[in-house]
């Protein structure tokens, strides 16, 4: 698909959403200094055992491009840091990855990953030619191409197909309470900013909350027309349900569906791999949910008895420089 073609966004209202730069800032100085000085204290260490699901902070797009310049040789920036940049809002957001959200995005991630295994070895050429053209992206930057906007995603699992786009067709995200208009508008980043060529994005919401326990998970799919040199694209969200109650109990008949097909129907083969079908189910989404929550609770009160333990400093500094240097007259001690 060439960028120079335009597009057009079917069903959806242009009202809906703020222009970009609405969002009143701080100035300039102060927009980056904050950035700058949260990011060095993660690349200390210097956090929470329980982070918040993502940190925001109102950037203006300028700026945006000043700070990738000043990072744009940082490793930790580069290759550590999961951040996203939203043109829409004028939003900069580092995305803080709990325990419980880790091992979800570890057990979906090799769960998808088993099941593209599976058609990479089947006794069908055609399927495991398609599937095996299939291969994982991570959480690497996805960046809407639009005209103008500049905005830039960072989904916690992709994958691409090699004859399909640069694009990845399938995103999942894996976040905490997420509004709906905050995942309208990551929704419309991904479809309307590839141009169509990310076809699904699947969010799996963990929900947090001492009134409720519940979890859910949505598919979202994108579909493009083509209309004389423009394109017309459609997205909807296709399948919703809760894979935990509120009141902590799982909900086996949730999870969603798609096939091979979908996620690349571009891609040479793709007619032959119709009735290829992958899944997320429930009962997979609550084990992991679980034993993330549990690894979690371990850790904290791991952390409150070590906090609670008193230690004291080795003998030598606790003494004065004289008692130090009769007791350790080979040591070579130095006092300010």
């Amino acid at each position: 698909m060439d960028d120079s073609e335009s597009c057009i966004l079917v069903g959806y209202s242009q009202q809906d959403t703020p222009p970009p730069g609405d969002v009143g800032a701080p100035p300039e100085s102060d927009e980056i200094s904050d950035i700058m000085r949260e990011v060095e204290n993660l690349r200390a260490g210097r956090g929470d055992v329980t982070p918040q699901p993502h940190l925001t902070f109102p950037l203006s797009p300028n700026n945006l491009k000043v700070l990738e310049e000043k990072f744009r040789d940082d490793w930790f920036w580069n290759e550590k840091l999961h951040w996203e940049y939203s043109g829409l809002t004028a939003e900069f957001v580092i995305k803080m990855l709990s325990q419980p959200q880790q091992v979800v995005v570890s057990s979906v991630g090799f769960n998808i990953e088993s099941q593209f295994e599976v058609f990479r070895s089947a006794s069908d050429d055609k399927v495991a030619k398609f599937g095996q053209d299939f291969y994982g992206i991570g959480s690497s930057h996805v960046k809407p191409c639009y005209e103008g906007l500049l905005s830039k995603r960072c989904p916690d699992l992709s994958w691409a197909h090699w004859g399909h786009s640069f694009y990845p067709g399938l995103v999942i995200e894996v976040g905490y309470s997420q509004t709906r208009k905050s995942m309208e508008n990551r929704v419309f980043d991904y479809f309307y900013g590839s141009k169509g060529k990310i076809k699904i994005v699947i969010s799996i919401d963990l929900k947090p909350s001492k009134k409720s326990k519940k979890a859910s998970i949505e598919m979202w799919k994108s579909s493009v027309r083509r209309q004389g040199t423009k394109l017309e694209i459609d997205y909807k969200l296709h399948a919703t349900s809760d894979f935990r109650n509120d009141d902590g109990s799982p909900n086996l008949d949730s999870g969603v569906r798609f096939t091979l097909q979908e996620i690349a129907p571009d891609a040479p083969g793709a007619e032959g791999v119709g009735n290829c079908f992958m899944e997320i189910t429930g009962n997979k989404l609550y084990e992991a949910l679980c034993r993330g929550e549990k690894s979690l609770a371990a850790e904290e009160r791991g952390l409150k008895e070590a906090q609670s333990i008193e230690i004291a400093p080795p003998r030598h500094l606790t003494l004065g420089r004289a008692e130090v240097m009769e007791q350790y007259p080979d040591l070579d001690y130095q006092y300010d």
